[in-house]
């Protein structure tokens, strides 16, 4: 089992989805993190069901990729969840970027309090100029 399942809802995101990707993959790598990335591309029309694939292709390891015919978002969540393998899940959108080493310090809480239930933790909000903490 994973210690953590991601779960990306897809859809007409090409122009976002390699940055959100990419922040996930590299700290998976770079931290040797238990972690599954799913990417589930909810009937794009634009190449993000492609980019999906070239990841999988490259990173087969640790991304699953499911392309389903248009659903919302809703419905996109709940089917990942179910394809989930982790002990924790985490939501991320399409065009959002994980802080740098961010699984890194949900594994070290998850760790210090002994696997809870369920965390809960901040955020930013970035405009691509400033940065600030919700």
């Amino acid at each position: 089992m994973k210690l953590f399942s991601i779960i990306i809802p897809v859809y007409n995101v090409e122009n976002f989805l390699s940055k959100c990707v990419d922040s996930i993959i590299n700290q998976i790598l770079q931290n040797h993190i238990d972690c599954e990335i799913l990417l589930i591309d909810d009937g794009s029309t634009d190449n993000s069901g492609a980019i999906c694939d070239q990841y999988y292709e490259k990173y087969e390891d640790y991304i699953s990729v499911y392309h389903n015919e248009n659903q919302g978002l809703l419905l996109t969540r709940r089917f990942g969840y179910k394809k989930a393998k982790g002990e924790y899940i985490l939501n991320c959108d399409s065009d959002d970027l994980l802080d740098e080493n961010m699984l890194n310090r949900l594994k070290s809480v998850i760790e210090k309090f002994s696997f809870p239930d369920l965390i809960f933790f901040n955020y930013y909000s970035f405009d691509g100029e400033n940065k600030e903490i919700v």
